[in-house]
C-alpha cells in the first residue's frame, strides 16, 4: 500500500510541473515556480536576507589648509641721509690782511674775500662789552685766528635795513644740495638780534633769498650755532652773505660779533 501511494504522488507531480521557460518569466499557473538567477550573480538562499554592509559613516572632513595670504611686499629701506656740504668759503676766521679797523666800502680789501657792502662792519682784535650783570666790562677775544668781525648798529638804522658782509663763491652752490656750517656769534646787549645767512648773485652785494638764521644771539658770551639749508633751485647762488637782523630797534652802539665759520660733521 505504501508503494502504491508513492507511485501515485510521482505521477501527479510529473503532470503538474512544466518546463521552466527561458529567462526570468513564470507561468501564470498557481503552482510555485523557481526562477533561474541571472548568470554570474550568486543568489541568496531562499528565505534569507542579503548580507548587510557596514556603514562607514560620514567621511572625515578634508584637512583645512590655512591661507597664508598675499606675500607682503618688502619694506623699502630709508634712503641714507644726505650729507651736508660746506660752502666754498675762504678766510673763515676773518683774518685781517692789513691793519684792523673799519671797513668803509666794498673796495676795502682788508678781509678779502669778504667785503662789507655797507658801513658798520669792522675787523677787530678784541672788543669790550658790558657784562650781563652790568657790574663790569667783558673783553671779547677771537675764537680762531687773530681777528674777528664786529657789526656796530647805528641808532639811525631801521630794523629793515640790511648790511651784508658778502663773499663771492669759487664754486656756486648746487641747486637742491644740502649745505651747513657752524659759526661763533655773540651780542653786546640783551636785544632780539640774529645773524642771517643769505644768498646773493654774481655781483656779491645784492641779497636774493634768506637761507638760514642763527636764532637769537646770546649776550655777553660766544655761542656756537649751526646753520643748514638746501640751496635754492631758482637761480645760481654765486655769493653768501652774513647780515644782522634786529627785530627790535636797539640803542645806539649795539654790536654783533662773528668768528670761526667752519665745517662740522655734527651740523647737518
Amino acid at each position: 500500500m505504501w508503494r502504491g501511494s508513492w507511485l501515485i504522488a510521482a505521477l501527479f507531480a510529473a503532470a503538474c510541473v512544466e518546463t521552466i521557460p527561458l529567462g526570468n518569466e513564470c507561468s501564470d499557473q498557481r503552482e510555485r515556480c523557481i526562477v533561474a538567477p541571472d548568470a554570474g550573480v550568486p543568489s541568496a538562499p531562499v528565505g534569507t536576507r542579503p548580507p548587510r554592509t557596514m556603514d562607514a559613516g560620514p567621511r572625515p572632513p578634508a584637512p583645512v589648509t590655512r591661507d597664508a595670504g598675499a606675500t607682503p611686499a618688502p619694506v623699502a629701506a630709508d634712503p641714507p641721509p644726505r650729507l651736508a656740504l660746506f660752502p666754498s668759503l675762504d678766510n673763515t676766521s676773518f683774518e685781517a690782511l692789513g691793519e684792523p679797523g673799519s671797513l668803509t666800502s666794498p673796495e676795502d680789501d682788508r678781509t678779502l674775500p669778504w667785503v662789507a657792502c655797507r658801513i658798520g662792519w669792522n675787523v677787530v682784535e678784541r672788543a669790550y662789552v658790558q657784562a650781563p650783570n652790568g657790574d663790569q666790562m667783558v673783553t671779547v677775544l677771537p675764537t680762531a685766528g687773530d681777528t674777528f668781525m664786529e657789526y656796530v648798529r647805528s641808532a639811525a638804522d631801521q630794523p629793515t635795513e640790511r648790511a651784508p658782509l658778502s663773499q663771492l663763491l669759487d664754486v656756486p652752490l648746487q641747486a637742491g644740495q644740502r649745505y651747513a656750517l657752524r659759526m661763533d656769534v655773540q651780542s653786546s646787549a640783551d636785544v632780539n638780534v640774529s645773524l642771517e645767512l643769505w644768498s646773493g648773485g654774481s655781483e656779491g652785494c645784492e641779497p636774493a633769498a634768506l637761507l638760514a638764521s642763527s636764532g637769537r644771539i646770546a649776550w655777553g658770551r660766544w655761542q656756537s650755532v649751526c646753520v643748514a639749508f638746501d640751496a635754492p633751485a631758482a637761480a645760481s647762488v654765486g655769493a653768501l652773505m652774513l647780515m644782522p637782523n634786529y627785530s627790535e630797534v636797539p640803542n645806539s652802539g649795539t654790536r654783533v660779533f662773528v668768528d670761526n665759520v667752519r665745517p662740522d660733521p655734527t651740523c647737518q
